[in-house]
């Protein structure tokens, strides 16, 4: 749906494969950064600039991301409806990746752009059980459309080209258990993971907060922790973390944040786990004031 050279927007940040898998096809990033707003504590798209990407003559895709990773922003039905608005008025093929899905806080706050699809829009939602089951080790991934030259053209392509023409039988079986068994432990994790991030937010409050802001995100596992307010060069906090703190959180600039002033924090584990994860993080930035401060009677 796209040829070489051309534009693919992005909002950014961005979870880090788009990029990759854009400039490894010969593709180029076309950014349309979010906005935060500050007093509500959430991120919008910028709906007029967004606009005026999408009436370019060489943008030919725009890869959403819903829930969004990394700011963990859930998107209401009306922001998808003038999203999907403005894609299919300027020709620009909408792809929408739900695998996040699993992760929203309250559930029901959940709409998939399949359910705005309408016959003939050159649109799909994509995605799979490789988060909220870590079945990625099982080809499964799925895509939903209503654009049915497309469905015609990949069926043809994975026969003719690739040689594929069923899907594997432990797939199936493993989408349809998850779909229909597992709602109960969903529901669980998800409240595991509200409890672990509601001791991250404690945590920063009671240690960090002269250095971190970080707010819960209704979506994901995926902390989006902001280090702005410590005045801390970018480039030496992503270091200390990894040399002093000795842990591997991913620097915003991985995410097209390009102050480099966030780091992603995953919370899918065990208590124990984050308490360990937050007391290395805690450790570099006391070091780095102290480093800032040498001297100072």
């Amino acid at each position: 749906m796209t040829e070489e050279g051309g534009g693919i927007i992005l909002t950014t940040p961005s979870y880090n494969m788009f990029p990759n898998l854009i400039e490894s096809n010969n593709r180029q990033i076309v950014e349309s950064p979010l906005i935060f707003d500050d007093e509500l504590k959430e991120y919008f798209l910028d709906v007029d600039y967004f606009t005026s990407l999408c009436e370019g003559d060489d943008i030919n895709m725009y890869i959403h991301c819903n829930p969004h990773n990394p700011t963990g922003k859930v998107w209401n039905r009306e922001e998808l409806k003038t999203i999907k608005e403005i894609c299919v008025s300027n020709n620009v093929y909408l792809i929408s990746d739900e695998i996040n899905m699993d992760f929203v806080r309250p559930k029901e706050d959940f709409v998939s752009l399949a359910a705005l699809l309408k016959e003939g829009n050159e649109a799909l939602v994509a995605s799979c059980l490789g988060k909220t089951f870590n079945l990625t080790s099982i080809p499964h991934s799925y895509f939903v459309t209503k654009d049915r030259k497309l469905t015609k053209t990949l069926t043809e392509v994975t026969k003719e080209v690739y040689q594929v023409g069923n899907a594997s039988s432990l797939a199936l079986a493993a989408i349809e258990a998850a779909y229909t068994e597992c709602n109960e432990w969903v529901d669980q994790l998800n409240n595991h993971i509200l409890n672990n991030f509601k001791y991250v937010q404690k945590y920063i409050d009671d240690n960090l907060s002269q250095y971190l802001s970080f707010d819960i995100p209704r979506s994901t596992h995926l902390g989006w922790i902001s280090f702005e307010n410590s005045g801390f060069d970018a480039e030496l906090v992503h270091e200390a973390l990894v040399e002093v703190g000795e842990i591997a959180v991913s620097p915003g600039k991985l995410y097209l944040d390009h102050e480099n002033k966030h780091f992603r924090f995953n919370v899918a584990s065990s208590l124990a786990r984050i308490e360990d994860g937050l007391n290395r993080i805690k450790k570099p930035f006391d070091y780095l004031y102290i480093e800032q401060n040498k001297g100072t009677p």
